[in-house]
């Protein structure tokens, strides 16, 4: 009895999205893993790269807050350096906005590559709300940094 029940034709019926005519929101099949390997893959073992901006592409010596923002989200070198210097990380950028904040309140040039002091543009512009700061000392600093970075690239 089991063995002629096994054999019986099967009856195709409509699913629900058939039957409602909502064919488009049917999940579609899952990819095989053939599908999923990725041949371009470099290794886990190389850091994420550092992105310098071209000169055209810093805001200009009187960009706004706003301006820099944007700038600073499309050029963020953090992920690469937070890879880069591994667990000494908090200890190298608290330095590195240290003597950058240093060097701008003696009026001297500072001693940074281009991406570490985009680094400490972005670190700076996050640590601005907590550092009770007025936004027109803030922007100063920043537009300093940004002239520092135009200077090096």
């Amino acid at each position: 009895m089991s063995a002629s029940a096994s054999n019986a034709p099967r009856i195709s019926r409509p699913g629900i999205f058939e039957w409602t005519g909502l064919q488009f929101l049917r999940p579609s099949a899952r990819p095989s893993m053939s599908e999923l390997v990725a041949p371009m893959i470099t290794g886990f073992e190389a850091p994420y790269p550092l992105v310098l901006p071209l000169g055209q592409e810093l805001p200009s010596e009187r960009a706004s807050l706003l301006e820099i923002g944007e700038f600073i989200a499309r050029f963020d070198p953090t992920r690469h350096f937070r890879e880069h210097w591994g667990e000494r990380y908090r200890d190298d950028i608290r330095k590195l906005w240290s003597d950058c904040v240093s060097a701008y309140r003696c009026s001297r040039r500072a001693a940074a590559a281009p991406g570490e002091l985009l680094l400490c543009l972005a670190y700076d512009w996050r640590l601005g709300p907590c550092l009770g700061m007025a936004e027109h000392e803030k922007l100063a600093f920043l537009r300093w940094l940004l002239a520092q970075i135009r200077a090096r690239i």
